[in-house]
């Protein structure tokens, strides 16, 4: 449905949605306020598809949303030939506004087969697909605070050939892009996010446990991760895996930053680039880590990889930046 002609909304029960298979979304327009009511104990069950398809200029804040269980098998098509695909369990695409106190659980499955050798992807401002536990992409939000997201994120099926299908994945526990959030803080990602083996062919992935891809973010303050990151890739692509950030690329500080997820990368994926790090895989100007700690766990064969660049400091709160193969 469509909201666009009332002031506010506030959610005073509880709701099942489990049983509402056609569940479409709802589209908010500007500056309407949305309380889900979880601070005075109310949640959302069961969704099949996202709360929200749109939501502009709308504060949106106490929202609760378990077991939610998303299937996603097409692209939400805003016009014909329009192939980006975004979801999360809250909302496919937000801008401007602000999101505080929202919390997901359940899990987000992709089946990809409908992108093919001769599909046209319209990368835009490179987010053809992104994905995150709660918001698929975040645009120009004044705030970003105080969730929670416990999805696990998958992809199951394949994609089309890499020389064709040329576009970008973007995956994060709280959402898959970011961009122009001065200061996102206090996030806490659970969810493990699974790029499994699959005869997946993708030219760029970003993978963050808590953002996957963040350009003009200038500082990433208080986020955890504590999903594991698992990546397997069998094509020549570029590939970025922060266990808070996949790529945090332009100048940018994380303080106060914790990430206990494991990443691994199996055997099977080879690289043009890749970059991995516990806190961030790339930074284009690094301007630093503070107080900022990773007890995880890299697994995988690296030295089976030249393209990658590991090192014995991978559990440490460091940048490390990768080299070309060859």
């Amino acid at each position: 449905g469509k909201l666009s002609k009332v002031t506010s909304v506030t959610i005073g029960a509880t709701l099942d949605m489990s049983d509402v298979a056609d569940w479409t979304g709802i589209k908010m327009f500007p500056a309407i306020p949305f309380d889900g009511g979880s601070d005075k104990g109310y949640e959302i069950k069961g969704l099949k598809a996202p709360l929200f398809i749109y939501v502009e200029g709308a504060t949106i804040k106490n929202v609760k949303l378990t077991d939610v269980d998303i299937l996603i098998t097409a692209p939400y098509a805003s016009e014909p030939g329009d192939y980006r695909l975004y979801s999360g369990a809250l909302a496919y695409y937000t801008y401007l506004g602000s999101i505080t106190n929202c919390y997901a659980s359940g899990k987000i499955e992709l089946n990809l087969e409908f992108l093919n050798a001769d599909t046209s992807i319209d990368g835009g401002d490179n987010y053809a697909v992104c994905i995150g536990g709660l918001v698929g992409v975040m645009r120009s939000a004044e705030t970003v605070s105080q969730c929670t997201s416990y999805v696990d994120v998958t992809v199951t099926k394949a994609f089309g050939e890499y020389e064709k299908s040329a576009f970008f994945v973007n995956m994060g526990g709280i959402a898959g892009y970011l961009q122009g959030t001065k200061t996102p803080v206090d996030c806490y990602n659970y969810g493990d996010l699974k790029f499994p083996a699959n005869g997946q062919k993708v030219r760029t992935i970003h993978i963050g446990g808590v953002f996957g891809y963040t350009p003009a973010v200038t500082l990433h303050d208080k986020l955890e991760n504590h999903g594991d990151l698992i990546l397997n890739v069998p094509s020549n692509g570029t590939y970025y895996v922060g266990g808070i950030a996949g790529l945090p690329y332009t100048a940018t500080k994380f303080t106060n930053c914790v990430n206990t997820g494991a990443i691994e990368v199996g055997a099977s994926v080879t690289c043009t680039k890749c970059y991995v790090g516990s806190i961030g895989s790339y930074n284009q100007k690094n301007t630093g880590i503070d107080k900022c700690s990773a007890s995880n766990n890299a697994e995988g064969d690296f030295t089976a990889h030249a393209q990658w660049w590991i090192d014995q400091y991978l559990a440490k709160a460091v940048f490390l930046q990768a080299r070309s193969g060859g």
